[in-house]
């Protein structure tokens, strides 16, 4: 037994193509990932917006304006302009027309900020948001300012109390920032967790091969095997120990390659990870020993099985981008079953509860999912391999 589990691993390893799908393939494909999604968190932060600010008489005037626009546009975490100074609005409305600013404030004869904006045909989408806030900015100065002027003509006495004036300008906090996952929501590692989903399902060509070679009519190392000494059971159970090795292993490697090489948070629970990637290694060669174990079906057949169907449900794992992520969710919330009997987005779940959960309870969860789908495998994969018997050799 000992010596079939130890040249079935040396056998598997000589099979190029096991190796590309479960292994090589996995590897590249997460590069590219990583290439495409470099600056995707970036896309979603909030930058300074680049602002033409007529630096004229009136702007210098108005001298509590310019202090608020200088603070506004100091860099740092907090910066919120982007300024461009120039000498007069031509040059103000010459930067709108070029695209290099959102939108130009000049400070009028009265002293009163106003903004202006871009025609309708040059507004581009996304500029809105940055064009409400700086409409909010200037309508809080300017009922800022009407309010100090009304207090000093009515309560001068007021500007005797250090804190007043700043009270003036303190806008208060009316909510407080909390996070209800357990990491910071992010955009990328969808897709890497639901690769690693992928990548459980390509590992099943490990033992739908590793099977394939038990059969006497399809191999002729089953031939062999099967007028041997060793028992079919012995032979089975060596068989499916090391492919599950081999699934474990390769799945391990890509994970390491993901999490320390291109630097993908798993949420800072690498031993949870390791036990994740057993069951669904195990999982896996429960899934490729019941298409491998398929009566009277030619191994590229079998394999081209595996191939259509691992390719068929990673899209519903939301590995093929924005649409297939869309299609996933909506299918969890109208048929949340049929995305539970989903190996590959069960695996992809698995880091998910890992990523956002604080607890380990939703991770159990799905792991008790994964090994309830291996059993259902591995029961049709025994239907497959009980009393098989050929008439020759």
């Amino acid at each position: 037994m000992w010596n079939t589990f130890k040249y079935t691993i040396a056998a598997l390893l000589r099979e190029k193509n096991v190796l590309l799908w479960a292994l090589l393939f996995p590897i590249v494909l997460a590069s590219l990932f990583f290439v495409m999604f470099a600056n995707i968190e970036e896309a979603y932060e909030f930058q300074p917006i680049p602002t033409a600010i007529v630096d004229n008489g009136a702007f210098e005037d108005a001298e509590s304006f310019d202090v608020m626009i200088e603070v506004l546009s100091e860099p740092g975490d907090d910066q919120v302009l982007d300024a461009h100074f120039v000498a007069d609005d031509a040059s103000a409305r010459k930067l709108m027309d070029e695209g290099e600013v959102e939108a130009c404030i000049q400070v009028g004869a009265d002293g009163k900020p106003q903004l202006y904006l871009p025609s309708a045909q040059k507004l581009e989408t996304g500029t809105s948001v940055s064009q409400t806030i700086l409409k909010d900015m200037i309508d809080r100065y300017l009922h800022t300012q009407k309010a100090v002027e009304q207090i000093a003509e009515e309560n001068p006495s007021a500007f005797a109390d250090p804190g007043f004036l700043s009270s003036l300008t303190d806008l208060g906090s009316y909510t407080q920032e909390i996070s209800v996952t357990a990491n910071k929501s992010s955009e990328s590692v969808r897709y890497f967790y639901a690769l690693l989903g992928f990548s459980a399902i390509m590992a099943a060509n490990i033992s739908l091969v590793g099977i394939t070679r038990t059969q006497a009519n399809l191999s002729p190392i089953g031939a062999r095997r099967a007028v041997g000494a060793t028992s079919r059971l012995k032979t089975l159970a060596a068989t499916l120990g090391a492919c599950w090795v081999l699934s474990f292993a390769c799945l391990m490697i890509g994970f390491i390659y993901i999490r320390f090489v291109l630097g993908i948070d798993f949420g800072g629970r690498d031993a949870a990870c390791t036990l994740g990637l057993a069951a669904a290694s195990l999982m896996a060669t429960a899934l490729g020993a019941a298409i491998g174990s398929i009566p009277k079906l030619p191994e590229n057949a079998k394999s081209g099985i595996l191939t259509g169907l691992s390719c068929t449900l990673a899209l519903f794992a939301g590995l093929y981008g924005t649409s297939s992520q869309r299609l996933a969710d909506e299918l969890a919330r109208t048929a949340p079953l049929v995305q539970a009997a989903n190996p590959s987005k069960q695996v992809a779940d698995l880091f998910y509860s890992l990523y956002y959960y604080d607890t380990l309870d939703q991770f159990f969860a799905v792991i008790t999912v994964i090994l309830a789908i291996t059993a259902v495998l591995a029961l049709v994969a025994a239907i497959f391999m009980r009393r098989q018997r050929y008439a020759s050799l």
